[in-house]
């Protein structure tokens, strides 16, 4: 399986050491993207009146940069569609359906979730509906 196919691709299957590669390099280029927009665009808000904030004398004023927060967001939604591809597939090899990994999606238990379930658990160990085993296939 190439990169593409690794981040892009909601098909196939991929163990536990893919997909935690997977979401390394997601969490490299979320850095990237990030610093990359601060370079080029700025902060998305300052606070404009922080020093009455900090001596507790006002409540805090925000000025908002409008193609910085565009920017993020859309680093946003790629992102999670990324991860969302990398936990498709490992559902695909715990044998359950790729919309199991919207359940990443809710707060605290979403993570929990994917700690286990996609993190520890082992995969199928035979062929499922989606595909051959990864670990005993070549890649």
């Amino acid at each position: 399986m190439n990169l593409g196919n690794l981040l892009f691709s909601f098909d196939g299957r991929i163990g536990r050491a893919r997909m935690w590669l997977g979401m390394l390099i997601l969490f490299v280029l979320s850095i990237i993207g990030y610093l990359a927009i601060v370079g080029w665009l700025g902060e998305p808000f300052t606070i404009t009146n922080l020093e009455s904030v900090a001596q507790g004398a006002a409540e805090p004023e925000f000025s908002f940069n409008q193609p910085s927060l565009i920017a993020y967001g859309v680093l946003a939604i790629i992102g999670t569609i990324i991860s969302l591809a990398i936990m498709a597939k490992r559902c695909h090899d715990r044998g359950k359906s790729g919309w199991w990994s919207l359940i990443s999606l809710i707060p605290v238990a979403g993570f929990i979730w994917f700690l286990i379930d996609l993190g520890v658990m082992e995969g199928d160990e035979g062929p499922n509906t989606w595909g051959p085993n990864p670990l005993r296939t070549p890649a």
